[in-house]
C-alpha cells in the first residue's frame, strides 16, 4: 500500500508540475481503470500495488498489478485472473468515449496486463502449494496472450513458475468449468 501511495503522490507531483493539458485518451483512460480499481477492490478485496500503460498516440497496454491477501490454487487463481480481466474490459469497452483511441475494439486481452500477487506482503510467504502469483501479458513474439502461475520457493527466494496457458484457454476452462 504504501508503494501505490508513493507512486500515485509522485506521479501526481510530475503532472502538477507539467503545465501543459494531458491528453483527452490519458484522461478517459485514468478515469476508467480509477473506477474498475475501486470496483475489484471493494468485490475482491484486492489492493492496487503498481500500474504501467502504453498511451502514447492512444491506448496500446493497460496494466495493473494487485496485491490480494487470499491462499489460492490454480483454479482460483485463474477464477480470480479471468473475472477480474473481464470486469476491466466491460469497462473499457463499455465506454464510448475511448472507443476511438483503443489501439483495437473491442479491447480484448491482448491490451491488458494484469497481475495478482497472493503473497504475503512482508515475506512473500505463501500455504505450501498455493499460488503466489499469476499474471496475464500478452506475448509478441508468439502472438498469444499469456498466464504464468507461480509459486514462491522460500530456498531460492523467488518466483517459480508451476503452470502456464493462453488467456483464452484459462477463459474456456473457467467458461466450460473444467
Amino acid at each position: 500500500m504504501m508503494r501505490f501511495c508513493f507512486a500515485f503522490l509522485s506521479l501526481c507531483f510530475l503532472f502538477s508540475c507539467n503545465q501543459e493539458k494531458m491528453p483527452d485518451h490519458v484522461v478517459l483512460a485514468d478515469k476508467i481503470t480509477g473506477k474498475y480499481t475501486e470496483q475489484i477492490k471493494k468485490d475482491e478485496n484486492f489492493s492496487l500495488v503498481g500500474f504501467g500503460s502504453n498511451y502514447v498516440n492512444g491506448i496500446h497496454r493497460i496494466g495493473l498489478d494487485f496485491q490480494s491477501e487470499r491462499t489460492v490454487n490454480i483454479t482460483e487463481a485463474r477464477n480470480l485472473l479471468v473475472r477480474s480481466v473481464s470486469k476491466l474490459l466491460d469497462a473499457v469497452n463499455s465506454n464510448e468515449d475511448i472507443r476511438r483511441y483503443l489501439d483495437h475494439y473491442p479491447y480484448t486481452a491482448k491490451g491488458i496486463e494484469l497481475a495478482i500477487d497472493f503473497s504475503d506482503k512482508n515475506e512473500h510467504e505463501c500455504k505450501n502449494g498455493s499460488i503466489a502469483y499469476v499474471y496475464v501479458f500478452h506475448n509478441k513474439r508468439a502472438n498469444e496472450n499469456v498466464v504464468l502461475y507461480k509459486v514462491y520457493d522460500l530456498e531460492k527466494r523467488n518466483y517459480v513458475e508451476v503452470h502456464r496457458e493462453t488467456y483464452e484457454e484459462a477463459e474456456r476452462i473457467v467458461r466450460t468449468g473444467g
